[in-house]
């Protein structure tokens, strides 16, 4: 058996969801798509599902941070910084920055809150970085299909993930590290810890995950509203029954109204597609990652399933 977790994180916990599959004799089926539980509840979920077998347990925040911010931290990796902050001489590291002044390499993310005279050169200049640019990381840049994604340590605007990577890390990466629990890149090849035992944690990235399921919203429209998100479903249906994914009667009520016209709709739809695009790479129909330099598998990371 293969058990697959796939969340939507947020730092609302009513926007949360979580979709889950199963793998049995050569077949998956999905078989919950639901909000989800609180975080020791969330971890104790993911560790019982790998007693069974293999366990990946993705979450759509970043696992990692840039190669540039690393190098200033002293220590040896993603892993060792993990460890530490919160902690000791890392204390404030999930405090987010108040002023310009209060930004370190030990308190990187910035600003708390917006204000008339905040800028971005106030976290380069601290981060010793010549641009923003030189604080994403390589698998957040632009590609061909998509834009760069926001820079970490950046905590204003609609495309912001950094307070939501410091709630994930608090809440759920750290503990589930702390309790076994391996980390896709840094402690190896996603085959290997699968087959190590234990839950595998892995960052994905919904934006790349619709590709993976021959999605792109045109101009104009928006995962946000239900009518637009249902000219997917038929492709998406097709999608499962080439596939034989199966999915669980309250699964497919989910699916045929488009997941629903409340706001939490796209929050269902994202983590939907996201498993889908897990699915493929735990078959085999999609690399897990390219071949990986030092600073990726030491510091940075990588979504689960996009080229370089």
């Amino acid at each position: 058996m293969i058990a697959l977790f796939h969340a939507d994180w947020s730092v609302h916990l009513a926007k949360r969801w979580l979709a889950t599959a199963i793998r049995r004799d050569g077949s998956w089926t999905i078989d919950s798509l639901a909000p989800a539980p609180d975080s020791p509840a969330l971890i104790e979920r993911i560790a019982a599902a790998s007693a069974d077998g293999p366990c990946i347990a993705g979450f759509d925040f970043p696992v990692g941070v840039p190669r540039l911010y690393g190098a200033q931290t002293g220590l040896a990796g993603y892993r060792e910084l993990l460890s530490r902050i919160g902690r000791g001489d890392w204390e404030t590291f999930f405090t987010v920055a108040e002023e310009p002044r209060d930004i370190s390499v030990r308190r990187p993310f910035f600003p708390r809150v917006a204000k008339a005279t905040t800028r971005q050169h106030h976290l380069t200049t601290a981060l010793q970085a010549d641009s923003m640019s030189a604080l994403l990381r390589s698998c957040d840049r632009k590609t061909a299909f998509r834009n760069a994604a926001c820079s970490l340590f950046w905590t204003l605007g609609a495309n912001q993930v950094g307070k939501g990577a410091l709630s994930g890390w608090k809440e759920i990466i750290r503990p589930l590290a702390d309790c076994g629990a391996s980390l896709w890149p840094f402690d190896g090849a996603l085959d290997t810890l699968m087959a190590r035992g234990g839950p595998v944690v892995a960052e994905t990235y919904p934006g790349e995950a619709y590709r993976h399921c021959g999605i792109r919203f045109a101009p104009g429209q928006s995962k946000r509203r239900a009518a637009d998100r249902m000219r997917f479903i038929p492709g998406l249906r097709a999608h499962c029954d080439a596939r034989k994914i199966e999915y669980a009667p309250e699964v497919d009520m989910l699916v045929r109204a488009a997941f629903g016209d409340d706001a939490l709709g796209e929050d269902r739809f994202d983590s939907f597609v996201g498993l889908l695009a897990m699915i493929e790479v735990a078959e085999g129909r999609r690399p897990a990652a390219p071949e990986l330099d030092r600073d990726e598998t030491d510091w940075e990371g990588w979504i689960l399933g996009q080229e370089r």
